[in-house]
């Protein structure tokens, strides 16, 4: 399920808000993150291209924006995994 706000937010391009709604179908870490206390899932950009079909560079660019949005916040695994953990953004008032 995507949130209202992000669907609604015309800086994120279709592919990003797919990007997105593709992590949410990946099983959530049994283990919060250590930093932040909130779950989050662990692939690798292989599993979300093979599951959205769209290019790597697509796929990097969608998740850096919305990193950067504060939608997600991305955690460098050692390997070929990152871990992604799903936040909220802060809006201003």
């Amino acid at each position: 399920m995507l949130p209202l706000d992000l669907i609604l937010d015309g800086k994120f391009s279709p592919s990003a808000k797919v990007v997105y709604a593709v992590l949410k179908t990946f099983p959530n870490d049994k283990v919060p993150t250590v930093s932040l206390a909130l779950p989050g899932v662990t692939v690798t950009h292989r599993e979300i291209i093979g599951r959205c079909n769209l290019s790597r560079h697509t796929v990097v660019k969608a998740l850096t924006l919305l990193a950067l949005a504060g939608w997600i916040i991305k955690e460098r695994s050692v390997g070929s995994t990152n871990r992604y953990v799903f936040t909220t953004p802060v809006t201003e008032v």
